[in-house]
């Protein structure tokens, strides 16, 4: 099974997103989230499926929202450094240098 490492970025990114949808309509925020648990999902299923957007870096696009989840997959199959970054067809270097260059802690 793979482990699973946010970022803080990505945590504060996916809660400011959260917010930002519930506050448009109820219960949208927890579709939002939903989604993310899918995708997140997918990724430990089939971690190679999806585009590299780096050297390291894959990028699993969510269906109904302008968000993906880039991610690294390292040794022994550990999901590593995933970012929930918006307006996911215009990766950012910044982001992108955000989620390749930050160090997480081993579970």
């Amino acid at each position: 099974m793979l482990n699973i490492e946010f970022l803080e970025v990505a945590q504060k990114e996916l809660d400011d997103a959260f917010e930002y949808y519930e506050y448009q309509q109820e219960n949208l925020g927890y579709r939002f989230i939903s989604e993310v648990q899918k995708a997140i999902s997918l990724i430990v299923q089939h971690p190679k499926a999806w585009s590299r957007v780096s050297k390291n870096a894959r990028r699993c696009l969510l269906k109904s929202f302008p968000y993906g989840v880039v991610y690294q997959q390292k040794e022994n199959l550990i999901l590593r450094e995933p970012l929930i970054i918006g307006d996911a067809h215009n990766i950012s270097s910044f982001h992108l240098g955000k989620a390749l260059t930050c160090s997480t802690s081993r579970s």
